[in-house]
């Protein structure tokens, strides 16, 4: 009787672990202030959209911030990255830091 009680708790964690969403690593956290776009581009791949104008140009990354592991599918986010005259200024989510919306005029997408 304890053997089953045991299989059956067992069984419970693991189905209940099935249903759980897993962080995944994000590429963003390596970057830093001042790498040249090609840096970016090496560390993070090709970006799901582009944007410029002037010196300033706008990457956009669509990146899987966790898998969920119920409906077996990535769960992901939109994220850019900054940059003055080809090198990193800024770097995050929406809102993470202030865009003037005269310097970019459009996110083309892939």
């Amino acid at each position: 009787m304890m053997k089953r009680l045991i299989l059956a708790a067992a069984i419970l964690a693991l189905a209940a672990a099935g249903c759980a969403n897993i962080p995944a690593r994000n590429p963003i956290m390596n970057l830093s202030i001042g790498m040249t776009k090609s840096q970016v581009i090496e560390s993070m791949g090709a970006p799901d959209g582009m944007a410029a104008k002037g010196n300033y140009e706008i990457l956009k990354y669509k990146i899987t911030t966790t898998y969920d592991t119920f409906n077996l599918q990535e769960i992901k986010e939109d994220y850019y990255v900054r940059l003055n005259s080809g090198r990193v200024e800024a770097y995050g989510q929406e809102g993470d830091f202030k865009t003037d919306p005269d310097r970019i005029y459009e996110i083309r997408q892939k």
